[in-house]
């Protein structure tokens, strides 16, 4: 993961953004080709985290799009972007995370006499 900072000097910056994290984030859903924010080297994904050097992380996505949208000419943004590393980790994490459900769901199965695999349907004999 990385922060880099892109100044905006004219408009439109050809970026549609989205909310993410339950409307706690804003990110970069796509760049329009030839835009002025490809041109910056913008990236769906890339996560808006400041204006000005001023954080917009303690916001709500709708209050730091407003922010984002009121900004006078020129002014600079920070954008966090994460690598390829960063997500193989985060699905790492979530993989772990479904095991865990998983051996659980199953513990829960077997205390309650109900066999070893709750995904296996038994057959009768």
């Amino acid at each position: 993961m990385h922060d880099f900072e892109v100044e905006i000097s004219e408009r439109p910056l050809g970026v549609k953004f989205a909310h993410a994290d339950h409307g706690e984030t804003v990110v970069v859903h796509m760049v329009l080709e030839g835009s002025l924010g490809a041109k910056l080297g913008l990236q769906p994904g890339d996560v808006l985290t400041a204006l000005n050097g001023k954080t917009l992380l303690n916001k709500t996505s709708a209050e730091a799009l407003e922010e984002f949208r009121n900004q006078t000419i020129p002014y600079k943004v920070t954008f966090r972007r994460f690598s390829e590393e960063d997500e193989n980790e985060k699905n790492k994490e979530h993989s772990e995370s479904e095991q865990t459900m998983f051996i659980r769901e199953e513990m829960n199965h077997l205390m309650a006499g109900l066999g070893t695999n709750p995904h296996h349907k038994s057959q009768k004999v």
